[in-house]
């Protein structure tokens, strides 16, 4: 069905952002996706903040900070 069709387009632009290191090292990425589109964990961001508004959630990402 449809569902197969929600797999990811958010999380292969996500993963496309960092790779590229487009984001900059305090930048925020706001990504919106259908409730039921399956977002990947991403490595090198960290969702800071989910909020839903009706059939869609807003997701907050920023640059993950790793320990030196």
């Amino acid at each position: 069905g449809d569902d197969k069709q929600m797999l990811s387009l958010s999380g292969e632009t996500l993963h496309m952002i960092q790779k590229e290191q487009l984001l900059a090292s305090q930048g925020l990425i706001v990504a919106q996706h259908h409730v039921k589109e399956v977002v990947p964990e991403i490595p090198g961001l960290t969702l800071k903040r989910r909020e839903k508004y009706g059939d869609s959630f807003l997701s907050f990402y920023k640059r993950t900070a790793y320990s030196v």
